[in-house]
């Protein structure tokens, strides 16, 4: 065990690791060809207010845990412009409640490479497809270190109202992000 532990922590650092900053237990990985993993990568979020109030989802880090909430306290939101500082989404991270899966090194590597070219991506008109459905939205995270804040790309939202990001990329995160457990309305 303690071999396949060591085997896999080599080949997570030797495909993301070359450059490591710290803020507290956040941590940003850069590689040779300077994309960077944020210490928060994906993010599915469902929110309800009808009948009874519902907020869960989950969070995909750069070591590729799968960290789920349920019924967060004080949950920090993006700004409107789409920015939601480093420590409000530390903040965010630490209010999950379980690890409910890991992705392997390579898999999640590879589904970095998206993020960027899915921001480039065209967002349709939201048109309303139901009622008292809530929101289930998906979106990846760009790290701008700069600002030491996160920028939202979106990828697709669900629900009472339902709009997409027409990038390939963002097709391709959203159909392998659909498979770690979303309520989603088609």
């Amino acid at each position: 065990m303690k071999l396949y532990l060591s085997a896999g922590f080599l080949l997570l650092f030797s495909t993301l690791a070359c450059t490591k900053q710290k803020q507290d237990d956040l941590v940003i990985l850069t590689d040779t060809n300077g994309i960077v993993a944020p210490a928060v990568l994906f993010e599915y979020e469902y929110v309800n207010y009808a009948w009874n109030y519902q907020h869960n989802g989950w969070i995909i880090d750069s070591h590729g845990m799968i960290h789920s909430f349920r019924q967060p306290k004080d949950w920090k939101y993006a700004d409107s412009a789409g920015f939601i500082s480093a420590s409000d989404m530390y903040h965010n991270l630490k209010q999950t409640d379980s690890v409910t899966g890991r992705i392997d090194s390579a898999t999640l590597y590879n589904k970095i490479k998206l993020i960027k070219p899915a921001s480039q991506g065209l967002i349709t008109e939201k048109v309303n497809t139901a009622n008292d459905a809530g929101s289930a939205k998906l979106c990846a995270f760009i790290y701008d270190k700069s600002k030491d804040r996160y920028k939202e790309v979106f990828l697709a939202v669900s629900g009472d109202f339902t709009s997409v990001n027409t990038s390939k990329e963002a097709r391709e995160l959203v159909e392998w992000l659909k498979h770690f457990g979303v309520l989603w309305i088609e």
